[in-house]
Order: structure tokens, then sequence, then C-alpha cells
């Protein structure tokens, strides 16, 4: 016995009291609120994969140039010692 009182009748004066509690603690949301921000989510998410993507596009042009063309540099050396 807690106070008293019977740990059944305990047990349910603790249950209700969680239960009001949690049902005050409720939050309600606009939906275009979320609509909106989910679609600022987006954009810059795709913001950010185009942005990688340019990336990695210059890039792999840039090896691909290196592979095909040896620098100046290297052509001259080649002349000078054949």
């Amino acid at each position: 016995m807690y106070f008293g009182v019977n740990p059944k009748t305990m047990k349910l004066i603790v249950c209700l009291t969680s239960i009001l509690l949690l049902q005050s603690c409720v939050m309600y949301y606009n939906t275009n609120d979320l609509r909106s921000n989910l679609d600022e989510n987006l954009d810059q998410i795709d913001e950010n994969f185009k942005s990688i993507e340019s990336d990695y596009g210059n890039k792999t042009e840039e090896k691909y140039l290196m592979t095909r063309r040896p620098p100046i540099a290297l052509c001259m050396c080649s002349l000078a010692s054949g």
C-alpha cells in the first residue's frame, strides 16, 4: 500500500495522470508550413546534387584531358632528350 492506497488504484491514477499529461503536449502543425518546408529542403538537396555533379564532371574532364595530352613540359623534355 502506497500512502494508504490500493496498488491497483495507484496504477490507475498514475496511468490516467500520464495520459492527461501526454495529451496536453500534443503539437499541431499547419500542413502548408510542412509542405513549404519540405519543398525548401528538396530544393536545397537538388542544388547540392547539381553542384556535386558539376564538380565531378569537371574533375573527370580534367583527368581525361591530362591522360590524352601530356603537359607541355613533358613534351619539351622528350624533344630535348630525343
